[in-house]
């Protein structure tokens, strides 16, 4: 690929795939050394993203598409369907609770089959709530299980072997592609995690706030969980890729914007967020890596978007990730703050950590 001429569109581009390939596989490695399992998870749809949508731009370039590695269409399925799980409230709110309903009771269920005497007892999980925290951010909630079995296919608690089995193929074909742009061991950085911590706690009949029946409110709390990945447990994680970091944060930050009114109107709330930078031009540019769309022949190489944002919205990248991440932080405290009043703010204490 080195020694291939592209244009100067096409050489943003492709900095801008290695290095959200060079996130991806250092986050991965990290939460590996770790043992994060279940940052792996909400790291799906993201994964999802960069391999879905890398993978069609390099295809439609005949300098590239020679060297691609073939998709088995059954791993294709896969990553297009984590891929949309990146689009917030999809579906109406009525129906995303139906699932959450579903599979909150699923959960119980599992745990009622493991013992009757805990059953008789109330003791059991429900569900878990993991926890970021690292010099800056104390014990935020950045994922819940609930989560995880809505967007997990065919999800099933007797089927975690399967499932297990599937997370290993996408990994396999993930790296394959990755192996294109990334050498394993001149782009592997080193203590991205030094200081961060993150927790998982488990929540049951005897746990508060949601105890033994699911509520519509629960969608407020998977609301602040996804918010508080991307900007606390993404952005904090390491202090580099900001690029990657903006592509990520603007797509969340589009679709809270496209679905605050549908939220408001459904709870009867009244969260705000500034919506001056909504650009759906701009967001399709940032998630398909389609800069030439917006720049044609006005590209800046010394820009890492190729001036994009300055075209069509008047703003530097950098201070464009600085504005999107303080909206949606502020967005966050709102439902932090709904959550609080409504007495469903969980506790994470020694009591309900997960034993390991």
């Amino acid at each position: 690929m080195h020694d291939v001429k592209f244009s100067p569109t096409e050489e943003i581009v492709l900095n801008l795939i290695y290095t959200d390939m060079k996130f991806i596989y250092n986050l991965i490695q990290d939460i590996e050394k770790q043992k994060f399992s279940n940052l792996t998870i909400s790291l799906l749809p993201y994964m999802a993203l960069v391999y879905k949508e890398a993978y069609k731009w390099c295809d439609k370039n005949k300098k590239l598409r020679k060297d691609l590695p073939k998709l088995p269409s059954e791993i294709e399925a896969y990553y297009e369907h984590y891929r949309e799980y990146n689009k917030l409230l999809k579906e109406p709110i009525s129906i995303i609770n139906e699932k959450y309903n579903a599979e909150f009771h699923n959960a119980k269920d599992n745990s009622f089959n493991k013992s009757k005497f805990l059953k008789y007892l109330g003791i059991y999980n429900i569900y878990g709530v993991g926890t970021f925290n690292n010099d800056l951010v104390k014990l935020s909630p950045i994922y819940n299980t609930i989560y995880f079995s809505v967007i997990i296919p065919e999800f099933s608690w007797d089927n975690l072997e399967q499932i297990g089995e599937d997370f290993f193929k996408l990994s396999y074909h993930l790296g394959c592609f990755f192996r294109l742009f990334l050498d394993p061991h001149l782009d592997r950085l080193s203590d991205n995690v030094e200081n961060t911590k993150i927790e998982d706690y488990d929540f049951g009949a005897h746990t508060p706030p949601f105890h033994k029946v699911y509520i519509d409110e629960f969608l407020i709390f998977d609301l602040l969980c996804r918010c508080n990945f991307v900007v606390i447990g993404l952005n904090n994680y390491t202090n580099i890729f900001e690029t990657t970091k903006l592509r990520f944060t603007y797509n969340l930050y589009f679709y809270i914007c496209e679905t605050i009114d549908k939220v408001n109107d459904y709870y009867n709330t009244d969260f705000t967020i500034n919506s001056k930078y909504k650009d759906e031009e701009l967001r399709n540019a940032f998630m398909h890596y389609g800069i030439w769309k917006i720049v044609k022949d006005k590209v800046n190489p010394l820009d890492s978007f190729g001036g994009m944002t300055n075209i069509r919205l008047g703003i530097d990248w950098n201070n464009l990730l600085n504005f999107t991440i303080s909206e949606i932080k502020l967005f966050s405290i709102q439902l932090d703050n709904y959550l609080s009043n409504n007495k469903l703010t969980h506790s994470y204490n020694l009591h309900n950590i997960k034993s390991n």
